[in-house]
């Protein structure tokens, strides 16, 4: 059996792009903002977050810099070209919040 590695995260989304993969399908990528510490704004992160298929084009039509995001996300952990660790969240389910157009997907 083959372990998962999950987060659950909440936060503002920035520097939306769509980006191609080799295969030619859109993908979308950008950092989302997050508060960490006891009144919810002591530190700020921005964690590198990707999109595939239907989500990606839901997001690259619906979310824009600073829309709050409710995402369910499998942690991806990678080397970069200069064999540098890193890690990126693919999004599995999401939530946009904040007004009362919601717009929700879930993926399979």
């Amino acid at each position: 059996m083959q372990a998962v590695a999950k987060a659950v995260l909440l936060g503002a989304a920035y520097n939306v792009k769509k980006i191609e993969t080799k295969t030619g399908k859109s993908m979308c990528a950008f950092n989302l903002r997050v508060w960490i510490g006891k009144t919810g704004k002591d530190k700020v992160m921005f964690l590198p977050i990707v999109a595939y298929a239907g989500a990606a084009d839901v997001m690259l039509n619906h979310l824009k810099d600073g829309k709050l995001i409710y995402l369910d996300c499998q942690i991806d952990q990678y080397k970069d070209k200069e064999n540098r660790e890193r890690t990126q969240y693919i999004v599995q389910e999401f939530s946009f919040l904040g007004d009362n157009k919601e717009v929700t997907n879930e993926l399979g």
